[in-house]
């Protein structure tokens, strides 16, 4: 375990057997300042997703991000992902079972070894972090208080072309022989799902530069969520798909978040307990 000291946060590095891969996986927590002062203190835990091919601890070297964390106090949490995993669980790459790892271990592990209030919750990413954000928050809408994305690869999965088909057939197979797996993971038609069934989902905070070659992708996504109803925000800036981008959007990541958790708080305290 590698520990280090940064802007008064605690970044903690080190690596988690995953048993659903039968490999180590290297992982972050990022514990704020003040972490441990109060030993009756239960922190909210944003995990946080890198993107493809960017290095595993992105977000744990954002000097903005740790700033932040004093005056809005989480538990930021990442881990590798591989190049490009896209977070899922690949049936052409059972060594890839990203989708496990994290409901399964890496979450029951943040839990256990840090003061983490399991009922607040959350999951954002860039790029293909924000794929697999989007992707953990289907899987499981009741598992976190809210999720974001940066620059997010949003894109139509049921006619895959350019750079979705590149990325996606080495872990879902050819498209036109796996046709059903690209289906079943296109957000448009689980958002739709969802919905339909009047499944509670969590507020989205999406971000995108205007000069993002992803801009497209992220427009469509805002407008899917508005036309179906769920609660979310969509903010364009300037800025292009690149790290300048990701690190000062930071910012505005754990402030939505922190108001979200804030809020999560309020409601759960004033629940009446049934009699």
């Amino acid at each position: 375990m590698e520990i280090t000291e940064e802007d008064g946060c605690r970044i903690l590095r080190g690596t988690l057997f995953s048993g659903a891969m039968d490999r180590d996986i290297r992982y972050f927590v990022i514990l704020p300042p003040g972490y441990g002062d109060d030993p009756e203190c239960a922190y909210p835990v944003l995990y946080a997703l890198h993107g493809a091919n960017a290095p595993w601890d992105t977000w744990a070297n954002m000097p903005s991000l740790r700033r932040a964390l004093r005056d809005y106090p989480m538990i930021v949490a990442g881990f590798d992902g591989d190049p490009q995993s896209f977070y899922l669980d690949a049936p052409e790459q059972p060594e890839s079972s990203f989708t496990t790892f994290f409901f399964e271990e890496f979450v029951p592990h943040v839990d256990k070894n840090h003061a983490s209030d399991p009922n607040l919750r959350a999951v954002t990413g860039f790029s293909m972090g924000a794929f697999g954000a989007m992707h953990y928050m289907l899987t499981n809408p009741g598992a976190f208080n809210a999720i974001s994305g940066l620059s997010g690869a949003y894109w139509d999965l049921t006619q895959p072309a350019g750079l979705a088909l590149e990325r996606l057939v080495p872990l879902l197979g050819a498209f036109e022989e796996n046709r059903d797996r690209f289906t079943e993971l296109d957000f448009a038609l689980r958002l739709q799902e969802l919905t339909e069934k009047g499944a509670a989902l969590p507020p989205v905070y999406l971000h995108c530069g205007r000069e993002d070659f992803l801009i497209g992708e992220n427009r469509r996504m805002a407008g899917l969520l508005q036309d179906l109803g769920v609660d979310h925000l969509y903010r364009e800036t300037s800025g292009a798909h690149n790290w300048p981008f990701w690190r000062d959007a930071a910012v505005e990541i754990i402030r939505f978040h922190a108001v979200e958790f804030r809020e999560a708080s309020l409601r759960s305290s004033m629940t009446v307990a049934p009699n």
